[in-house]
């Protein structure tokens, strides 16, 4: 609806072609649905109407003038032909008699400025609407233009600056946000060191150098074969664990039993008190931030990796056939656990899969069956999750690489935590 207030525009342009002309209506019709009072050939020109005495008019009776620049807008505008060259000798009068240095916008809608801006426009500042991907930018620039609503306003003195968020403006945040996103899941993945293992087979459980320590649920012996995959050089530890969850080992600590003491605290201790949905809620916000694909080790990867993949020397233990070398457990540690890579690696550089905490494992647990399984991840049901490793408080035959042993999904266990991996 039009009111005194009501700004009117008049638009200049060349007819260079139907792509051309289809979008400057369509730059007419968007200012018009913006409130603006738009003088253009295509409304307003019809059999029987004056095409000379319609340019003057709209351009005396506007309030701007938009010369949308072509380089075929400045060929006809200097060479006085057509419509172009009749409204540039009316806009060069109006310029010469009126003084109005701000009633005509020039918009560069392709080519340059050089080869596209008449000369009578040539010092005035331009709005580039030659890019369509960044046409809601230029648009509201002009239509800041026209209603004379600068993006920045200059407030009254003493007054407190009032600044509105731009659509250019709202992209540069978008970006910004985006960057420290991307930092931040750049750090968080930063925190997790991970070891490429390369796949293979093996003899999997109670095989000749784990001796009479073995028990019953270790066999019978079977080969398996994995594929190459990712896993944990540590133990998951409490600082990660407070990155990705929010909460720290005494928060973690009161689900399990607020009365219960603590075995360890501090950023580099491995995590514990966490039961096997709890790993898998880790698990599953750490994918989202970080956009990765971490799990837990099936068993049968992280007997592989324990007895040091394709590097394996056949010890005992993971890394030697001496515990004390490579294990905190019930000997020396001190009925508590420690932190994390303060012992010696196995043959693939990989920390604690002896001793320290318990690790769980993403298999329901069974007992094995003999026979050549490759990539195998338990049977499909059960009531009891696989742990592996020992932990602090075992006993030394609990820490050997074929070692195995069960627990609820839901205990919170202070000698339970877990470790990473992902497919390659």
């Amino acid at each position: 609806m039009e009111t005194d207030n009501t700004p009117k525009v008049f638009i200049s342009y060349s007819w260079d072609n139907e792509e051309h002309k289809k979008w400057v209506l369509n730059l007419a019709d968007e200012l018009t649905r913006k409130g603006v009072l738009v003088f253009f050939d295509r409304y307003d020109l019809y059999p029987g109407k004056d095409l000379t005495h319609f340019m003057e008019t709209s351009v005396s009776e506007a309030s701007k003038v938009l010369l949308v620049l072509t380089t075929n807008y400045k060929l006809k505008a200097e060479k006085r032909e057509g419509g172009v060259g009749s409204e540039y000798s009316m806009m060069t009068a109006e310029i010469f008699n009126n003084q109005q240095s701000d009633k005509f916008i020039p918009i560069l809608r392709s080519g340059d400025r050089t080869n596209s801006t008449p000369s009578f426009v040539k010092t005035k500042i331009d709005i580039d609407m030659s890019d369509d991907s960044k046409f809601d930018e230029s648009f509201e620039e002009l239509l800041r233009t026209i209603y004379n609503e600068p993006e920045i306003k200059r407030p009254e003195i003493g007054e407190k600056p009032k600044f509105t968020t731009s659509v250019k403006q709202k992209r540069i945040e978008q970006e910004d946000e985006q960057k420290r996103q991307q930092q931040e899941r750049d750090r968080i993945i930063q925190m997790f060191e991970m070891i490429v293992v390369q796949g293979g087979t093996f003899t999997m459980g109670g095989t000749e150098e784990q001796g009479d320590d073995c028990f019953d649920r270790e066999k019978p012996i079977h080969t398996i074969t994995v594929s190459d995959f990712c896993i944990g050089k540590f133990e998951v530890t409490q600082a990660q664990w407070k990155a990705v969850m929010g909460t720290d080992i005494r928060q973690q600590r009161d689900k399990a039993n607020p009365s219960w003491p603590l075995y360890g605290e501090g950023d580099n201790y491995p995590m514990y008190y966490v039961n096997w949905d709890d790993a898998q809620e880790f698990i599953s916000r750490l994918n989202t931030a970080t956009g990765k694909q971490y799990r837990l080790l099936s068993e049968a990867e992280w007997e592989y990796a324990a007895r040091g993949g394709a590097k394996s020397q056949k010890f005992k233990y993971s890394g030697s056939n001496s515990l004390k070398d490579v294990a905190w457990y019930s000997e020396n540690s001190g009925s508590k656990t420690h932190p994390v890579g303060s012992k010696q690696a196995n043959e693939l550089g990989i920390h604690d899969m002896s001793g320290n905490v318990w690790e769980w494992c993403s298999d329901w647990y069974a007992p094995y069956t003999s026979g050549a399984k490759t990539n195998p991840t338990g049977p499909p049901n059960g009531t009891r999750r696989v742990v592996r490793g020992g932990g602090w408080s075992g006993n030394a035959e609990y820490c050997r690489v074929s070692g195995r042993s069960n627990s609820r999904p839901a205990y919170r266990s202070y000698y339970i935590g877990f470790r990473l991996a992902c497919s390659l």
